[in-house]
């Protein structure tokens, strides 16, 4: 490479956490051993800064963070908040009143607090601190969300045709894909959000160029991450039109593929 990796910017789940949610002893390892270089570790991912929080803890990192498929940039967990693009309320009020019709469950992020609608019978006693429950989706809408998140592949084209006929220019989504190709899920943010624009933003603090960065992920929300890079790695479970549009394809992330592509390519050369 005729540019050396000062930054590697890493998503989450599919990619540097196993499918349990852990991460291996190596690659813990692995991404230590590139904080003692002086290369930047960052995490951007569709998960909230609380979930991130105890990843930056377990991996000893102190670096920006990106959230809410790039809705939200942190100068670090306890940071302060770099940038934040939100929802219109009348776009969300949309999604939720649609989903309260249908009985689809959404999980919302107002600012730093989720909103889950309460399941038939759910226990409250085990929600985590950082998560309010709602009687209907529409209770969570109060003030404008950075991000609205609903699981139910069946809620996944409802809210894809609504967002994309009634409201083009006010919000963006972003379909997940089980790694057989099938929908999983859908996120929508604000039109202005994406993990690409997040990474600008980091770069720009730091004052890396984006020859120098390292990118990798699994999915469609990691490919405006992609082309903010000097190099971009495609997990080896990623689906095939992800891996086509990398640089570089690396092992699963069952495989620890994130450890193997970092020591192949970016501590080899230090």
């Amino acid at each position: 490479m005729t540019h050396p990796i000062k930054l590697i910017a890493i998503d989450l789940d599919g990619t540097l956490l196993k499918d349990d949610k852990t991460i291996s002893p190596h690659t813990i390892d692995t991404i230590q051993r590139c904080t003692q270089q002086g290369i930047a570790i960052i995490i951007a991912t569709t998960r909230a800064i609380s979930f991130v929080t105890h990843i930056h803890q377990q991996l000893q990192l102190s670096t920006p963070v990106i959230c809410a498929t790039g809705a939200e940039v942190w100068e670090k967990p306890s940071g302060s908040l770099w940038a934040r693009q939100t929802i219109p309320l009348p776009v969300a009020q949309a999604i939720a009143t649609l989903a309260d019709k249908n009985g689809w469950l959404l999980s919302t992020t107002v600012l730093d607090t989720r909103y889950w609608r309460q399941k038939l019978g759910q226990d409250l006693s085990s929600t985590p601190p950082d998560v309010h429950i709602v009687k209907t989706n529409l209770d969570a809408m109060h003030s404008e969300p950075t991000k609205i998140l609903a699981k139910n592949p069946s809620a996944i084209r409802p809210i894809l045709t609504l967002c994309q006929e009634q409201f083009p220019d006010q919000c963006r989504t972003e379909v997940f894909h089980t790694p057989e190709g099938d929908e999983e899920s859908i996120v929508v943010v604000s039109k202005d959000a994406d993990k690409g624009t997040a990474l600008q933003v980091v770069l720009e603090k730091l004052e890396i160029h984006k020859d120098n960065t390292m990118t990798i992920g699994d999915n469609n929300n990691d490919l405006p991450m992609f082309r903010q890079s000097g190099l971009a790695v495609a997990m080896g479970n990623a689906l095939d039109n992800i891996k086509s549009q990398a640089d570089l394809v690396t092992d699963t992330n069952e495989n620890e593929g994130v450890a193997k592509i970092i020591k192949q390519y970016v501590l080899s050369t230090n």
